[in-house]
């Protein structure tokens, strides 16, 4: 059986924006995570996991990137940059 995408994630930029600067917190994220597999997300303190998580779930605007998920057909999760 083959895998199927469940969420794509391309030369994503995840950081925060202030009035006058922006943190970049981690750049150039490349993953496909796929269905019915477990997937983890490691790493030490202060790397992104959570800024991460935030952006995948769109309470966080990505800086850069795209990020694609898989429902009845690939759309691009779009947010405000």
């Amino acid at each position: 059986m083959m895998k199927q995408d469940t969420i794509h994630i391309h030369d994503l930029s995840i950081g925060y924006r202030t009035k006058n600067d922006t943190k970049l917190v981690a750049s150039h994220i490349q993953a496909r995570i796929y269905s019915g597999e477990l997937t983890c997300l490691l790493g030490a303190n202060g790397v992104g996991k959570s800024t991460l998580l935030r952006t995948l779930s769109a309470f966080q605007p990505k800086l850069e990137g795209e990020i694609a998920s898989w429902d009845v057909m690939w759309i691009a999760i779009r947010t405000r940059n």
